[in-house]
C-alpha cells in the first residue's frame, strides 16, 4: 500500500491533481508512519483530508470487513481542509475543519514524525518485555513442556510429581491477564541438577525442551538447549509490577493493566512496569495515555498492538506535576481499583465497551480529569488530547527545560461542524 502513495506522489507533484486512497489503518499508525511521510516528503504532499480509523464492509459478496484510513493530498493546500473522527467505528463520523492535518490524520497536529526509542522520552519509570519461554516447538509437536494449560493439569501433575510444586509458578500473558485463565509454568531458575533429576516428570519436559532447541535452524536456539530447563529470555521482576498486555481488542477504549506480584511470571505477550506507584498506573490508564496508543501504536487487524518502544517510551508524561496533583491522581486510582473490586469478573467482562459498569466508569472519567489536571488543561475528545501531546512531545524531544504548562497555549485553529 505504501508503495502507491509514493508513487501517486510523484505522479501528482507540480500539478494541481488531487487524490485520495482507502488504505488499511497501518499508513497512519505505527511504525510505518514514520518511514512512509518521510519518504514522501520530498514530493511536498499536503494531506487535505481524511477519515480516521473505520470498520468498513464491502457491498460485494463474502463481505470482507477491514480497518480502514481514508486520506486525499495533493502537491497544493486546500482551503476546506477537514478530518471526519469516529467514536464509534461502525457509526457515523464527526467532521473537524483544521488548517493542517499531520500524518497520523489529526486536526492542526504537529508536523512530527514519532520514531521508536530505546529509552524512556520523560517517563519516571522503565517498561520491560516479560519472559519468552522459547520452546522451540515444531509444528505439530504436542508433547507437554513449561506449561500447564488449567487447574486440572496442574493437579494431575502435581499428583504425579509432587516435589515439583515449589518450581511450578502462576503465568500471565495477555490473554491470561485479560480474561483471568489460571496457567502455571515450570520456573526453573536457580534448580540444581540433582533436583532436576529426581523429578522424572520434570526432566521428561526439559528433555523435549533440549531437542527442539537442538533441532533448530537458529544458532541462538541451539545454545540454549544447554539450559533447556530455563525459559530462553528471563526478565522477571523481583518486585511488584504493573503488568500491560501488548494485544488488546478494539472493543475496549482502555487497556487494562494490573498489578501482580513476583510470583506470579509475566510472559512476553506482556510488558511490565516494576513498582506499584499508583500515580504511575493513573497515567497509564487514563484516556491520554489511551489516545497515545489508538493514535500512535499500530494494530492487529483492529486489535489495539503496544509496544515499549513505539508507545511507551515516546508518550509525553506530564512534566513538573505539584504534589497536590499527583495526590488526586492516586485518590482517583483508589477509586477505581475499588470499582474493579466491588463488581468482580475478569477485566475484560469490566472493560468491554458498552457493558462497563457505572461505578467503574464514573471512577475512570475521576481518573482523567485528574491526569489532564496534571497536564494543565481540560480536553474534550481525542483529538483535543493528540494536539497537546504532540506539542508537548516535540518540546520534550528538544530537550525543553521548565514547566511547559507556563507558556501560553496556541490559538485554536479548528472549528467543529455535524
Amino acid at each position: 500500500m505504501t508503495a502507491w502513495y509514493k508513487k501517486a506522489a510523484e505522479f501528482v507533484n507540480g500539478t494541481r491533481i488531487e487524490c485520495a486512497f482507502v488504505s488499511t489503518n497501518s499508513v497512519s499508525q505505527g511504525e510505518q508512519v514514520e518511514p512512509l511521510w518521510k519518504t514522501i516528503a520530498s514530493d511536498k504532499i499536503t494531506i487535505n483530508f481524511a477519515h480516521q480509523y473505520f470498520d468498513w464492509d464491502t457491498e460485494g459478496a463474502g463481505k470482507a470487513a477491514v480497518y480502514v484510513v481514508i486520506i486525499g493530498f495533493a502537491n497544493f493546500s486546500s482551503s476546506n481542509k477537514h478530518v471526519v473522527s469516529y467514536d464509534d467505528l461502525r457509526g457515523d463520523g464527526l467532521e473537524t475543519k483544521c488548517q493542517s492535518i499531520n500524518a497520523y490524520l489529526v486536526p492542526d497536529g504537529e508536523d512530527i514524525l514519532i520514531k521508536s526509542r530505546r529509552k524512556p522520552l520523560s517517563a519516571p519509570v522503565t517498561a520491560h518485555y516479560g519472559s519468552m519461554a522459547n520452546e522451540a516447538r515444531p509444528k505439530g509437536d504436542t508433547r507437554p513442556m513449561f506449561f500447564l494449560d488449567n487447574k486440572a493439569e496442574y493437579q494431575t501433575f502435581i499428583a504425579k510429581e509432587p516435589s515439583a510444586k515449589k518450581w511450578l509458578k502462576p503465568f500471565i500473558g495477555a490473554e491470561e491477564l485479560i480474561h483471568d485463565v489460571e496457567r502455571w509454568c515450570l520456573w526453573l531458575e536457580g534448580a540444581k541438577p540433582s533436583e532436576l533429576k529426581a523429578m522424572p516428570e520434570v526432566k521428561k519436559r526439559v528433555d523435549a525442551i533440549a531437542a527442539n532447541r537442538r533441532a533448530s535452524s537458529r544458532a541462538e536456539t541451539k545454545e540454549l538447549s544447554k539450559m533447556a530447563h530455563l525459559f530462553g529470555e528471563i526478565r522477571q521482576p523481583k518486585g511488584k509490577y504493573l503488568a500491560i498486555p501488548l494485544h488488546s481488542s478494539e472493543h475496549r477504549s482502555i487497556i487494562p493493566f494490573k498489578h501482580f506480584g513476583p510470583n506470579t511470571i509475566v510472559g512476553n505477550a506482556c510488558a511490565f512496569v516494576e513498582g506499584d506507584d499508583p500515580f504511575v498506573f493513573g497515567v497509564l490508564q487514563s484516556a491520554m495515555h489511551m489516545a497515545w496508543v489508538a493514535s500512535v501504536g499500530g494494530r492487529l487487524e483492529g486489535r489495539y498492538r503496544y509496544s515499549n518502544g513505539l508507545v511507551f517510551n515516546t508518550f509525553p508524561w506530564p512534566v513538573n506535576v505539584s504534589k497536590q496533583k499527583k495526590l488526586a491522581v492516586e485518590k482517583a486510582v483508589k477509586a477505581v481499583l475499588k470499582s474493579r473490586a466491588d463488581e468482580g469478573g475478569t477485566l475484560d467482562d469490566l472493560y468491554s465497551v458498552g457493558m462497563l459498569p457505572r461505578k467503574l466508569v464514573l471512577s475512570h472519567r475521576a481518573l482523567d480529569a485528574a491526569v489532564d489536571a496534571c497536564y494543565g488543561k481540560q480536553f474534550k475528545n481525542t483529538n483535543d488530547r493528540m494536539r497537546e501531546l504532540f506539542r508537548l512531545y516535540r518540546f520534550q524531544l528538544s530537550g525543553g527545560q521548565g514547566d511547559l504548562l507556563d507558556k501560553q497555549p496556541r490559538k485554536k485553529k479548528s472549528v467543529k461542524s455535524n
